[in-house]
């Protein structure tokens, strides 16, 4: 049994899901890396912003709170370098309706988050061993 009322009732069962809000692991990571190659990375960048996405077989819907809206036709573009977000295909304004389905069963306000606030609700233990791991300071 699926959280979500649409999958309880079979409506999404064709459609994946990613809710990624910006973990400060991956993050640091991230960072320390760029770091270490010489590489600045823009602050405005997605690498720092949070992105939802719904996903079936023949095509993807990306939405990024720092970007446009991407979609792509993965059956006929599997690189996905056509872009296809604002067009009427049926298969993207289906799988665009499906995130908003999911956005909306998951309550999809996307409020101002920081590091902070990432963190605060993780347990000590957890941070101590992200920690000792070297993923945060």
């Amino acid at each position: 049994r699926s959280r979500f009322a649409a999958h309880d009732a079979g409506d999404l069962d064709d459609y994946a899901f990613v809710d990624y809000h910006r973990p400060v692991v991956e993050l640091n990571q991230l960072e320390s890396k760029a770091e270490a190659a010489g590489v600045e990375l823009d602050t405005d960048s997605r690498f720092y912003s949070r992105m939802r996405a719904a996903r079936r077989t023949d095509g993807k819907y990306i939405r990024n709170e720092r970007i446009p809206d991407e979609a792509y036709r993965i059956d006929t573009d599997p690189e996905e370098r056509d872009d296809v977000a604002g067009t009427d295909d049926e298969m993207i304004v289906a799988t665009r309706e499906a995130l908003v389905t999911f956005e909306s069963e998951m309550d999809g306000e996307w409020g101002d988050v920081d590091d902070g606030d990432v963190l605060d609700d993780m347990g000590e233990g957890a941070k101590d061993r992200l920690q000792d791991l070297g993923y945060i300071e």
